[in-house]
C-alpha cells in the first residue's frame, strides 16, 4: 500500500548572512536603498546597513522594488555611500531534496 507522506518537504534552511553593497550615495532620511543585488532577499528580512559614520543600522526590508532597489521599513538615520556593505541576516533558501 505504500507509506503516506514518505518524504515530507523539509523546512526552509537558514543560509545567511547574505551580503551585497550599496551602489549609490543615499542621504539620511531615505527609505529607498540602491544595492548591487536583491537576489534571495525578501520583504520582512532583517538587514544591517553600514553607514558613512562607520556605524551600522539594523532595519527590516519593507519591500523589494526590483533587482537593485529595496525599500526600508525605517528611514536611514545617517547617510551611506557607494560600496558600503549590506548584510541580510535572515536570508533563507528553499530546501532541495537529494
Amino acid at each position: 500500500p505504500g507509506v503516506p507522506n514518505a518524504r515530507p518537504q523539509p523546512p526552509d534552511t537558514f543560509i545567511g548572512p547574505l551580503t551585497t553593497t550599496v551602489t549609490a550615495s543615499t542621504a539620511a532620511g531615505s527609505t529607498n536603498l540602491p544595492v548591487e543585488s536583491t537576489a534571495r532577499m525578501q520583504a520582512g528580512d532583517a538587514i544591517t546597513v553600514s553607514l558613512d559614520s562607520n556605524d551600522t543600522f539594523r532595519v527590516i526590508i519593507a519591500a523589494i522594488v526590483d533587482t537593485t532597489n529595496l525599500t526600508l521599513a525605517t528611514a536611514l538615520p545617517q547617510a551611506t555611500s557607494d560600496g558600503k556593505q549590506v548584510v541580510d541576516n535572515t536570508a533563507i533558501a528553499a530546501p532541495t531534496l537529494p
